[in-house]
C-alpha cells in the first residue's frame, strides 16, 4: 500500500457516512476507472482535459441514456 500512495499524485479519500448519492459517486468512479484502462493514460496529469472527456463518458453515455442511478433527467 505504501507503493500505491508514494507513486499517487492525488488521493482522494471519504470518511463520512454512506449515500445513495455517495454510492453513485463511487459506482461512477469505478466506472472511469474501467473505461480508463482503454486508453493510454499512465502519464496523465490530474489537470488533464482527456480525464473530464472520460469522466463525461461515464455520466453521458452515447444514446443519451442517464447513466447516473438514482436521479431524474426532471
Amino acid at each position: 500500500m505504501a507503493l500505491i500512495y508514494e507513486k499517487a499524485e492525488q488521493v482522494v479519500i471519504w470518511l463520512g457516512s454512506a449515500t445513495k448519492e455517495i454510492d453513485v459517486i463511487f459506482d461512477c468512479m469505478s466506472e472511469v476507472e474501467e473505461e480508463a484502462v482503454n486508453h493510454a493514460c499512465r502519464n496523465w496529469k490530474v489537470t488533464d482535459k482527456r480525464w473530464l472527456d472520460i469522466w463525461q463518458s461515464v455520466i453521458s453515455p452515447p444514446g443519451g441514456e442517464q447513466a447516473v442511478r438514482g436521479t431524474s433527467s426532471q
